[in-house]
């Protein structure tokens, strides 16, 4: 199990939370969560305010973070309301016992552009990245990559991928809407992202999805392919 450090002033939770000692990071989350939902307005504030200098970071990637473990679970609710998704389909957060899985996903979907398995470790256990696993039927069948940006108000959408056997069920869709149903959550501006120029399905989803080409990197993938920025601004 992943052990981190919580080390909060009770200052800065002025809503009855004093500290958090050596905690597993799931449970500190989701305790915390718990008592965010439960503050006043000028509690949650001041609770942002005292995490913009954890870690150096502003409070984009805290506020994301934050919520990810009630997202989880939220999310798929929503989805299943409200999206004709396929039977059984749940999102989770990923963790460190899910890195063999998003490993196993990404080289068969990006088996030149894999990251390393240290640096998935890093994704799921550090402080400003997310991976949200969508499981169908007991099958984890795909992923969503996001990253908050300090300073900047957005939510970077690193990487999407499902299963080649999994592919035209509408789990892609279910990976760009979780995208934004957790950037409105985290009040970010923006999404923004790469897209390969020549990978036409994954730009009509994404235009589908709401996102603009802003410009074009050429070069910008190691192979030396270009690739279009784009962005989906989040009505305030």
């Amino acid at each position: 199990m992943h052990f981190e450090c919580f080390f909060i002033r009770p200052a800065l939770l002025p809503f009855g939370l004093v500290v958090l000692d050596i905690v597993p990071r799931a449970h500190a989350v989701s305790f915390f969560c718990q008592a965010f939902v439960l503050a006043g307005e000028k509690a949650k504030r001041q609770a942002v305010k005292g995490f913009g200098g954890f870690g150096g970071h502003d409070k984009e990637a805290f506020i994301m973070k934050r919520m990810n473990h009630d997202l989880c679970c939220r999310a798929a609710l929503a989805f299943n309301a409200s999206h004709p998704a396929p039977s059984g389909a749940v999102f989770r957060l990923a963790d460190v016992a899910d890195v063999d899985s998003i490993m196993e996903i990404g080289n068969a979907c990006y088996a030149s552009d894999q990251p390393e398995r240290h640096k998935i470790r890093h994704f799921v256990t550090g402080a400003h990245a997310a991976i949200f696993l969508l499981s169908l039927e007991g099958k984890d069948a795909g992923y969503v990559h996001l990253e908050a940006h300090s300073g900047r108000g957005n939510i970077y959408l690193n990487t999407t991928a499902v299963l080649p056997a999994y592919r035209g069920k509408g789990l892609g869709a279910l990976l760009y809407d979780l995208t934004s149903y957790v950037a409105r959550k985290a009040e970010a501006s923006s999404v923004w992202c790469h897209v390969e120029t020549g990978n036409e399905a994954g730009i009509y989803l994404l235009k589908k999805h709401g996102y603009i080409i802003e410009r074009t990197e050429d070069p910008y993938y190691d192979d030396g392919k270009g690739a279009y920025v784009m962005r989906k601004k989040m009505k305030t």
